[in-house]
């Protein structure tokens, strides 16, 4: 039966190569580890090849867990993790993945590492993957190989795993693993650095960097020293300040482990020099003491310097320890005077130029090997350069001055897709609060508000508090709106034939959603581009049309359809009170399809009187005034009929009707 080694580690995309890291045989003893692109390597195990792990978790398609070695990573960066592992030279291991976990290893070992063993005779496939997902066992193989490989699909933020490697082999080795694909990372530890060794006097500049987004920084270190920037420093410092100085980073509520950085801080020399007095053409020894190298101005490097001035001169020497360290002294000899050299500063953005000039001497020699009083630089980094100026008596001066290089903003503006008549917003990305904004339609800010006509480049320029300049620029798509449209055929039916038939008109759709107006009806709405609908009664009908199109623009319509029952009316245009067919002894009209509630007639005479009325169909004029007493005259007069469909639809006739 196999046995393994277990490693729990940190993915990141953006860390250096691995650190070896102590292996142990308990996942609570699990160290947080930093994987990427590079390879991280450690001498595998071989003293336990009977050990059977940690109790309490399942080791899925693992029989044994010898030398086991355990580490854990928190996720910082979505997505899928892949990793290949492989020994040098080429020894039998093997794996198993649990995860996710909310919390780091001191929550998830033992109980909660659970999953199922595969089938017998199963092994992980060669290559990329994925092996045997079952509970929160992510990954498992026993292949007897010397590579292999463990796969993580979509990793979130926040999540913890825990991976087992284990040299079944049990010879010695070194195991080599690295994220060979996918866009997962996760949170690695800060690394700390300083600038020393430093001299007495000099700025200590701690630094640290974390591959974390956006950690807080925590600094702590001798005096009682501590701070929260990322590169805090101590301007001159002095040998108290030597000492360890650690850093901490946190983010949200995760702590890295503490990174430690150690400061050496040198002491100055103390300088000591001879005075003398001497004549034109006599010589002088000057003695320096308490360093261990000299420069003297002028002279050279001598000690002790025999000099031999024609004028009075204030000689200066310059003492070095071992460490670098400098101090300077001076003595008063009759010597011609030496010259003092100036030199001007600058500052510039990334990729300018800056020309510095020297000024109090007569020749010049810079420390980049120019001989001139200005010279023209165009440095990367903010640098300082020293300049030795040389007088007309051969006396020798020097001074440094510093060309800043401000970082140039970077920024950035995204394309964004909006539908005809609408607003876009553009947004300036990665810019600064002090930065200031000119866009190519004249407004400032980081946000604008545009509504174009048609598809528009716009660009940006961003000037920082330094006067630095970037740009960049982004287009407003356009798309074209949809227009809705349809027509109903017919726009008015019965409920014989209740089926009207919609076509659509709509101009840039994509994408159409009716609903008939039948709101409690199973076939009310449909997609169909021209769909037909059948009414299940009388009424008028509310039809609107939604459209899109693929980009998502939207419009809508809606028209009416009339469904009405079937509808017939008849009047006469002749009657007789004495006719021997008692139909045609009484003026009345006939129909079907009439609401009987809401019908009225009028006769009129000649003279626009009303001679009859009623509001009853079926009481019709028997050709008497009122219908009691006698006959009006024969002749032609004139009638007022109004009623209501049964579905609601209103109707009015006037005409004349001859009594006979």
């Amino acid at each position: 039966m196999k046995k393994f080694i277990v490693i729990s580690f940190i993915f990141s995309l953006l860390i250096t190569p691995f650190l070896t890291k102590a292996q142990g045989s308990l996942c609570n003893g699990a160290t947080l580890s930093c994987s990427g692109n590079s390879l991280f390597t450690f001498p595998a195990g071989v003293s336990s090849p009977a050990t059977t792990g940690q109790p309490g978790p399942n080791y899925g398609c693992l029989g044994t867990t010898p030398n086991p070695a355990w580490y854990y990573m928190q996720i910082t960066q979505s997505g899928d993790i892949n990793i290949e592992m492989h020994t040098t030279p080429q020894r039998d291991i093997d794996f198993i993945c649990w995860g996710p976990f909310p919390a780091p290893v001191a929550n998830a070992c033992t109980a909660l590492l659970t999953g199922s063993t595969p089938s017998p005779g199963s092994h992980h496939a060669s290559g990329p993957g994925g092996g045997y997902p079952t509970l929160n066992t992510i990954d498992c193989s026993y292949d007897p190989s010397w590579q292999e490989w463990c796969y993580i699909p979509n990793a979130q933020v926040g999540q913890y795993y825990i991976l087992l490697i284990t040299n079944y082999s049990n010879q010695a080795c070194d195991i080599s693993f690295s994220q060979i694909s996918g866009n997962g990372a996760s949170g690695c530890n800060p690394d700390a650095l300083n600038n020393g060794p430093i001299c007495e006097g000099d700025t200590l500049k701690l630094t640290a960097s974390s591959p974390s987004p956006n950690p807080q920084y925590y600094w702590s270190g001798p005096n009682n020293f501590s701070s929260s920037l990322q590169n805090p420093v101590i301007p001159n410092a002095t040998t108290a300040n030597s000492g360890d100085y650690s850093v901490i980073t946190i983010v949200g509520s995760t702590f890295s482990q503490e990174d430690v950085t150690t400061a050496i801080i040198h002491p100055k020399p103390n300088l000591t020099l001879n005075a003398d007095t001497i004549c034109i053409g006599q010589s002088a020894s000057l003695l320096a003491s308490g360093a261990n190298t000299y420069v003297w101005s002028p002279g050279g490097t001598a000690n002790p310097l025999n000099v031999s001035p024609t004028v009075s001169t204030n000689y200066t020497v310059i003492g070095t320890t071992t460490f670098g360290c400098k101090d300077t002294t001076t003595t008063f000899i009759t010597v011609n005077p030496k010259p003092v050299v100036t030199a001007t500063s600058a500052a510039i953005c990334a990729l300018d130029s800056a020309t510095i000039t020297a000024s109090g001497a007569a020749t010049y020699l810079w420390s980049n090997g120019f001989n001139t009083p200005q010279i023209k630089v165009s440095p990367s980094l903010t640098t300082t350069y020293k300049v030795i100026g040389i007088s007309a008596q051969n006396c020798v001066d020097s001074t440094t001055t510093t060309v800043t290089v401000n970082p140039n903003p970077n920024i950035t503006i995204n394309d964004v897709d909006i539908c005809a008549g609408k607003t876009a917003q553009l947004s300036v990305l990665n810019g600064s609060a002090s930065d200031t904004y000119q866009w190519s339609n004249g407004n400032t800010g980081d946000v604008i508000i545009v509504s174009p006509p048609a598809t528009t480049l716009f660009w940006v320029n961003a000037t920082d508090i330094n006067g630095c300049k970037d740009s960049d620029s982004a287009f407003v798509n356009i798309h074209a709106v949809p227009s809705a449209q349809f027509m109903a055929d017919p726009n008015k039916a019965t409920t014989e034939n209740p089926t009207i038939n919609f076509v659509d008109q709509s101009t840039n759709a994509d994408i159409w959603k009716w609903t008939f107006g039948e709101s409690f009806a199973p076939n009310n709405t449909s997609a169909l581009q021209s769909p037909a609908h059948t009414y299940n009664g009388v009424g008028e009908y509310i039809i609107w049309l939604y459209v899109q199109s693929t980009f998502g623009c939207r419009d809508s319509i809606h028209h009416s359809v009339i469904i009405e029952n079937p509808y017939a009316f008849y009047i006469p245009n002749a009657f007789s009170p004495n006719s021997i067919n008692i139909e045609n002894t009484t003026f009345k009209a006939k129909g079907i399809g009439i609401d009987n509630e809401k019908y009225e007639m009028l006769i009129y005479d000649r003279w626009g009187k009303v001679i009859f009325e009623t509001k009853d169909m079926d009481a019709g004029w028997n050709g008497k005034l009122n219908n009691t007493g006698e006959f009006v005259p024969s002749g032609v007069y004139v009638y007022y009929i109004r009623f209501k469909q049964k579905y609601g639809v209103e109707k009015e006739f006037c005409g004349h009707v001859t009594l006979f």
